[in-house]
């Protein structure tokens, strides 16, 4: 009983634990996924704009040495950086990956490859690195394509969240801490971890069963975009035991995992574990004693009262039971003792019978005798 009660609260625990974990991880997305609609929506707008147009057509074709092309980079860094301050840094860059303006003059002539991401159906994409511009540094890009009035795509404005700007972005997931931690599943598999005390974001090198599990649902998850989270039970990357909620989030075409300490739900039941055990111990006990002492009372009478009917079964019919209660083992023997008795009256009298009838035997052979020699 004591140990069905235990597992149950557990059980309770555990349900209460996934219900607001998940309403939490769902409500908390929403604001998230809200925030980067808004600054794909000012990016979409601002390279909307016939300004805009004129100044990306030119950049895409004028020779990046020359005095007009600074000047038109100038002027189209610092439209959006006026219209979408969200962003760190920004982008344009042609069919080819080929980097033709940047906000970092630096970047200029190098060459990104987004080819292996989905960026027409959703926008954004979290990722960790993008070569050469950033090395191990998590990111948010955010990337608008620029068609011409008859469809062609001729290049891409990109808008990059840099480390600092995605922690401020992600403050309603980060800021459940330390209550509960935040892992982000990038379309890469690679494993992200959220360290509250520095704000930063720091890759999990190493592997676990628990991380291939998460890895496997999310695939299931990204290719329905479920909406709902799933709750997992697994050991987190310092192996201690957790529920983990998981959610796919299109917004950063990556997964969410929020997880909760095991030990922070289950501490204080877990804390009366050993009385729990000591319990049940104690109540096995208790129902040992009560069967022995039930096989005193009931086992050890009917095999004395088997032995007193073998006996008497034998001929020894001065065996007779002992009535010590009035159960059913008592009524027993009192109707052994009575069967007894009449048995013992019904032989007695047989005996009788058959000794009056040898006698009158007897006594007809010595009148026949007589009768036979008398002269």
């Amino acid at each position: 009983m004591a140990g069905a009660a235990y597992f149950r609260t557990r059980t309770l625990l555990r349900e209460q634990a996934v219900i607001q974990s998940e309403n939490l991880l769902i409500n908390q997305l929403k604001v998230v996924d809200q925030e980067i609609a808004a600054r794909e929506n000012k990016l979409e707008r601002q390279i909307s704009s016939e300004d805009a147009r004129v100044l990306i057509e030119i950049a895409l074709h004028a020779n990046p040495q020359s005095d007009d092309f600074r000047e038109i980079r100038s002027e189209f860094i610092a439209s959006l950086q006026n219209s979408a301050p969200e962003f760190n840094q920004f982008l344009l860059i042609d069919t080819d990956g080929t980097v033709k303006v940047a906000s970092n003059a630096e970047w200029q002539g190098e060459t990104i490859v987004l080819d292996d991401f989905d960026l027409e159906e959703h926008r954004s994409i979290a990722l960790y690195g993008l070569p050469p511009l950033y090395e191990n540094e998590f990111i948010l890009i955010s990337a608008i394509d620029y068609q011409t009035a008859r469809g062609s795509t001729l290049g891409t404005v990109i808008g990059i969240t840099e480390k600092a700007g995605v922690w401020q972005l992600l403050q309603p997931i980060n800021g459940l801490a330390p209550y509960a931690s935040t892992f982000f599943i990038l379309a890469d598999n690679k494993l992200i971890a959220s360290n509250p005390a520095n704000g930063e974001f720091t890759l999990v090198s190493s592997t676990s069963a628990s991380q291939d599990e998460l890895i496997s649902s999310l695939a299931g998850m990204a290719q329905g975009e479920e909406q709902s989270p799933v709750a997992l039970d697994v050991l987190a990357p310092n192996g201690e035991p957790a529920i983990a909620q998981l959610q796919y989030f299109p917004g950063m075409q990556s997964g969410v995992v929020l997880e909760v300490d095991a030990n922070d739900i289950y501490g204080r039941v877990n804390s009366l574990a050993p009385f729990t055990i000591l319990l049940a111990l104690a109540t096995l006990a208790a129902t040992g004693l009560v069967l022995m002492l039930g096989a005193r009372r009931v086992i050890k009478p009917i095999q004395a009262l088997s032995d007193i009917t073998r006996k008497f079964a034998d001929g020894d019919w001065s065996q007779r039971a002992r009535v010590a209660s009035n159960d059913e083992v008592g009524l027993l023997a009192n109707s052994f003792n009575q069967m007894a008795d009449q048995l013992s009256e019904m032989y007695q009298s047989l005996e009788r019978k058959v000794d009056e009838r040898a006698r009158q035997l007897r006594d007809r052979r010595r009148g026949g005798a007589k009768h036979h020699h008398h002269p």
